[in-house]
């Protein structure tokens, strides 16, 4: 990281990247690309199913002498939903 136009170059890949994996994203969501529908149709097609598999989330961290350190978290976990028994009136 002592050359900057190297950690440019770097980040504008990076950002690139970030940019294209949104773009996919919204496709998978169905956000991005729905201008050729109108409304009723939207409507009627109702909302998008939910991700089933987050993607995984990297930590890392840039020490100023040039050291890097990488912690990949396991991706968090919903709790179990609970049981609700049904009520006899």
């Amino acid at each position: 990281f002592n050359d900057l136009a190297a950690v440019r170059t770097q980040l504008r890949k990076l950002k690139d990247d970030l940019a294209i994996a949104r773009r996919l994203e919204w496709i998978r969501d169905g956000v991005y690309g729905v201008l050729a529908e109108k409304g009723a149709e939207h409507l009627l097609r109702g909302p998008p199913l939910p991700h089933t598999n987050p993607p995984p989330t990297l930590n890392v961290e840039l020490h100023q002498d040039g050291a890097v350190k990488i912690e990949s978290a396991p991706p968090p976990t919903n709790a179990p939903a609970p049981t609700n028994a049904p009520v006899n009136k």
